[in-house]
């Protein structure tokens, strides 16, 4: 018989016992934080809107295509227009005044497409803008977003 020299397995389950209270420490820290989470809903609640008209001092007439009335005309109001359509928020009748571009007499998807034109070229000197965005004959009542025609 030949003396073979005994194999020492104590690290190895010791090892091995490790890993499982190890992962047992990580399956408990997982729950508790799955159970401290709302619970899911597949439509959230739509975020309050920032669309509101700030306090004007005195009587500001807004320009035309300034949707979100921040006293410029950005992408911002095309994504105000957007939101509006998707009926994640709803524009107040100030908002719709000067959200309709195209002066059909709707807000559409047209109006954000308009006011993308107007922020690529204002002047419509490269061809993209088809209309202007301030027409004298529909829109007296708002500012021209270029300040001319006494804006």
């Amino acid at each position: 018989m030949v003396n073979r020299p005994r194999l020492r397995r104590a690290p190895v389950r010791v090892a091995g016992a490790m890993m499982v209270v190890a992962t047992a420490i990580l399956l408990l820290f997982v729950s508790l934080a799955i159970a401290d989470e709302p619970p899911y809903s597949e439509f959230p609640p739509p975020p309050p809107s920032p669309l509101t008209p700030p306090d004007w001092e005195g009587p500001l007439v807004p320009f035309e295509g300034d949707v979100n009335l921040d006293g410029r005309v950005t992408m911002a109001d095309v994504l105000a227009i957007m939101q509006h359509r998707a009926g994640l928020s709803v524009l107040s009748e100030s908002n719709l005044a000067v959200a309709n571009t195209n002066d059909d007499a709707s807000v559409t998807m047209a109006d954000a497409l308009h006011i993308m034109q107007f922020r690529a070229d204002p002047d419509g000197s490269l061809g993209i803008l088809s209309k202007p965005l301030w027409d004298w004959a529909y829109d007296a009542d708002v500012r021209d977003p270029l300040l001319q025609n006494g804006g």
